[in-house]
């Protein structure tokens, strides 16, 4: 590597130490929305850019996980005219613990290809966002969130096994995170067919979506499985969705 390139991957590195991690995928058609995932103390978060005010990922100190509506978000419902759920998470359950050593699997977004067909997304200087692909066809992007305690030069060989290790964050009691990414073969019957969709309960959090025959296209849609204690978190996203009110 050039001494010019040198500099421009420490600065990159740099800036990312200092800042949350941005990152999107791309494929043939297009690419990904924009993630976030950055720490808060012991806490860690994960999610969509667009989404974070709404929804996010919550792996917190005490063990449990969550993938749950924000706060203020949850709040505001009522004055939306729309009805709070009893409870702001829509996904709960308690990670494993965090070994002595080695690592443990704690959660996971799943890009499909095939459902990779948005605009490009625009990073900055302070806040870059890292672009990972081209995902071919038949393909996924997988990123893998762990949770270690053993240094994380002693795991990076290990974690190449899984995938490509990206980049750790240190919480504050010493547990590191550590994101690793792999190219997988795609199963599409892990996501839901029409029929269960169609029947299946659900909540509208935007007031347009419950007039009559409302349609809208070009959406992203987020599905994820309910881990039971000790298990991992799967989510995947796909693009190009249409929600249409049903009569």
């Amino acid at each position: 590597m050039d001494e010019a390139k040198l500099a421009a991957f420490e600065d990159l590195q740099a800036r990312l130490q200092r800042t949350a991690l941005r990152f999107a995928v791309c494929g043939p058609k297009g690419y990904s929305t924009s993630w976030t995932a950055f720490k808060r103390g012991n806490d860690y978060y994960i999610g969509a850019r667009g989404l974070m005010g709404a929804q996010k990922i919550s792996l917190h100190a005490s063990g449990i996980c969550r993938v749950a509506l924000t706060e203020k978000f949850y709040n505001s419902l009522p004055t939306k005219g729309l009805l709070q759920p009893p409870d702001r998470a829509i996904a709960k359950w308690r990670r494993a613990e965090t070994p002595a050593t080695g690592a443990v699997h704690v959660a996971s977004i799943v890009f499909p290809s095939d459902y990779l067909v948005h605009a490009k997304s625009e990073g900055a200087y302070r806040k870059p966002l890292i672009v990972f692909g081209d995902v071919p066809p038949g393909k996924a992007f997988e990123f893998g969130f762990f949770y270690s305690r053993e240094e994380i030069e002693n795991l990076v060989e290990r974690f190449k096994k899984v995938g490509e290790p990206l980049i750790s964050t240190k919480l504050d009691d010493g547990t590191t995170v550590t994101l690793v990414s792999r190219l997988i073969a795609f199963d599409p019957s892990v996501l839901p067919t029409a029929e269960p969709l169609q029947e299946a309960p659900g909540r509208v959090y935007a007031k347009e979506a419950t007039k009559p025959e409302y349609e809208k296209t070009g959406l992203t849609g987020h599905f994820w499985n309910q881990p039971d204690d000790g298990k991992s978190l799967m989510m995947y996203e796909l693009g190009g969705m249409t929600l249409r009110r049903n009569l």
